[in-house]
């Protein structure tokens, strides 16, 4: 099963931070940094690993 990305926009939602404090998470290395999809035209994150993230966050 091909599991769906997250767009930076559904992310900021699931975040609740806006754009540039993710991409300021993620350069800071407090972020996971998006993925390539295999076709390599979308850039997104896995669920599971936004998911994964907040489980961390919330310990």
């Amino acid at each position: 099963m091909i599991e769906r990305y997250l767009s930076t926009d559904e992310v900021c939602d699931i975040i609740k931070r806006t754009k540039p404090t993710l991409w300021a998470w993620i350069k800071a290395g407090d972020f996971p940094p998006a993925n390539r999809t295999k076709s390599g035209k979308v850039l997104g994150w896995p669920p599971s690993v936004v998911e994964k993230w907040q489980a961390q966050c919330k310990k």
